[in-house]
């Protein structure tokens, strides 16, 4: 099955709660079946990070959103309804890439980690001719 991960924190290095878990997920999953990982990084020294998922995901490919940029994306949209989380990580560069990796083949279905990611695969999902299915 191919499967599209999207993640809001880079899962590596696996030493927190929520990266621990994605990197688990996406252990575990590699297995069986073939990934693709789109993921936020917070700085530069993070991309080489992302090299170590490269032997468990097909395709690793990441945006790079600072906490400044996060904090400017909640004061300038704080009127939106969307969560706080979801505004934290709102980011037009995301949801490019994840428009252009969800045109770049059909994938059978999504790993979205967290609801604030779940918005790129939503808008995504509804520019493209291309859908998820199970």
């Amino acid at each position: 099955m191919k499967i599209l991960c999207l993640t809001a924190r880079l899962p590596y290095p696996p030493d927190r709660g929520d990266r621990l878990r994605a990197f688990n997920f996406i252990r575990q999953l590699s297995r069986e079946h073939e990934l693709s990982l789109v993921s936020f990084i917070t700085s530069e020294a993070e991309r080489e990070q992302a090299a170590v998922l490269r032997q468990y995901c097909q395709e690793v490919r990441v945006v790079q959103l600072t906490s400044l940029q996060s904090a400017a994306n909640v004061a300038l949209n704080l009127w939106r309804p969307e969560p706080l989380q979801v505004l934290y990580y709102r980011s037009a560069a995301m949801q490019r890439l994840v428009n252009e990796v969800l045109a770049s083949g059909p994938f059978n279905v999504a790993y979205v980690h967290l609801f604030r990611m779940a918005p790129y695969l939503w808008q995504g999902a509804s520019r493209t001719s291309r859908r998820l299915a199970a």
